[in-house]
């Protein structure tokens, strides 16, 4: 019965889009979206009051201290090799340990057993590794003066209302870029996948956001 409302509503919005600004369109979806963050909340964060924090992609935009380049055409972010090393340290690891507890079960061992276990954990190492190491297209975030990309799919400009960085509570670093669209769906992508030691990803993404939409007649 909730998702018939949400389509009659949306049926209705769209006939009423065009007589709405583009303030009032993103107004309305993001009052949607707070709600559906906020139903996510646990009985004790919703007991208490506690909401998720959630800023606009302009609030990372500090005039005089961000610079963008006013010659790039784009902005991509992939997977960090940060977030790959901790990837690989929560699989591969675990797989090695795992395979020498298996090994390690009498005293005396044949060398055989015991290059077949050293065997099982390069490999498991290696395994590991690559997979890790794999760049991972769908996770390819691209910002331009088209829109926004991730993975294989794209969204123009023109169907952006409203772009942000939401994190929910209980997740103190797990921050997610989030879209409204026109159409009223809402698009919530990890930017942790992007995190390093030399770079903010929160703020570099909110800042070519900001600088390609800055470029959008109607923006």
């Amino acid at each position: 019965m909730a998702e018939d409302s949400k389509e009659s509503l949306s049926c209705v919005l769209i006939l009423i889009l065009p007589m709405l600004t583009r303030e009032q369109i993103k107004a309305h979806y993001y009052k949607l979206f707070l709600d559906d963050e906020l139903s996510c909340r646990g009985f004790v964060n919703s007991f208490v009051g506690s909401k998720p924090t959630i800023k606009d992609t302009t609030s990372y935009v500090r005039p005089g201290r961000t610079h963008f380049p006013d010659n790039a055409t784009s902005r991509v972010f992939r997977e960090s090799f940060l977030y790959r090393l901790q990837l690989f340290l929560l699989v591969g690891v675990p797989a090695i340990a795992l395979i020498g507890v298996i090994f390690q079960v009498g005293e005396e061992r044949p060398l055989w057993l015991n290059r077949l276990a050293a065997l099982l954990m390069l490999l498991a190492l290696v395994i590991s590794w690559w997979k890790t190491m794999q760049r991972k297209e769908h996770r390819r975030l691209e910002i331009s003066a088209a829109g926004i990309s991730i993975g294989h799919r794209h969204f123009p400009w023109m169907n952006i209302v409203g772009t942000m960085m939401v994190r929910r509570l209980g997740e103190n670093k797990k921050y997610k870029l989030v879209l409204l669209l026109d159409n009223g769906k809402i698009i919530r992508h990890d930017v942790e996948y992007y995190y390093s030691f030399l770079s903010r990803s929160r703020r570099d993404i909110s800042v070519a956001i900001e600088h390609f939409k800055s470029k959008v007649p109607g923006w």
